[in-house]
This record gives structure tokens, C-alpha cells and sequence, in this order.
């Protein structure tokens, strides 16, 4: 723990307060606040879909609700949901049109479009340990 705490050039101060849990914080040159930022984006990337729609958007990169629901199998309510969290969080963008049927687009946001760069990074970590995280583990009957 020391070790990877020194190569992060922490104060002493900082030091004192290095934990497992705490890791992420002091790599970005702060403190954990009482709502940890990461455990918040985690918990919005936990949702149903989310990542789902994150990836579509990255592929065809702007889509009507319909065209997302089509990729998405979710229910109505489910997408409207967490389009509305991502929109919320500035991830996507929701332009609206001003037209006869309504219209309404949605496109990732510069800091959503570079959610790219750690989907490729889980693809490459996903290439390596594919076959040891999917494995089927069958015990012998005792």
C-alpha cells in the first residue's frame, strides 16, 4: 500500500489518510468528499441500460428515442428514466424540435464521447481475460 501511495508523490498528510478505499480520490489530487464522486458515477453507470445506451450512441452517434429503443430492449418508462439521468449528468445531449409529430434527438456529450477511450480499454481487458471470467466452473458430483 505504501508503495503505490509513494509512487502518487502524496504528502504525509495524504499519506495518513491512503486506503483501498479511498485510492481514486488521492490519484486525482483530493480528498474523498462524503459523496464520492466515483461512487456516484458508478451508481449511474449500475443502472439498467445505461452503458447500453452510452455504446449505441457511440456507434450511430445521434438517434431518435425510437431508434434507441429499437438497440435497447427496455421498457418505455426504463429508457425515458435513464435518458433523463444521462442528460441530468451532461453525458447526452436531448434536442427537442419544434415540430408536428414531436421530434427529439439525443448525442453524446464531449465527456460522453470520450467514454470511448474505456470501452476500448474494457474490450482490450475483456480480450485478456475473457476465458477465466466466463469460464463455467462445473464441480464433479460428490
Amino acid at each position: 500500500m505504501t508503495n503505490h501511495a509513494e509512487k502518487l508523490l502524496l504528502s504525509k498528510e495524504d499519506m495518513k489518510m491512503f486506503s483501498k478505499e479511498h485510492w481514486h480520490c488521492l490519484e486525482m489530487g483530493g480528498s474523498c468528499s462524503t459523496e464520492c464522486s466515483l461512487k456516484t458515477l458508478f451508481n449511474i453507470f449500475g443502472q439498467s441500460h445505461v452503458l447500453e445506451i452510452i455504446r449505441v450512441l457511440l456507434l450511430h452517434e445521434t438517434l431518435r428515442f425510437n431508434e434507441i429503443a429499437e438497440l435497447v430492449p427496455s421498457s418505455p418508462k426504463t429508457l425515458t428514466k435513464r435518458l433523463q439521468t444521462l442528460v441530468k449528468f451532461s453525458l447526452i445531449n436531448r434536442v427537442p424540435y419544434n415540430e408536428i409529430p414531436p421530434r427529439v434527438e439525443y448525442s453524446l456529450t464531449k465527456p460522453g464521447t470520450e467514454l470511448e477511450q474505456v470501452f476500448r480499454e474494457i474490450s482490450k481487458w475483456l480480450k485478456t481475460w475473457k476465458e477465466s471470467i466466463f469460464s463455467i466452473q462445473v464441480k464433479p458430483d460428490a
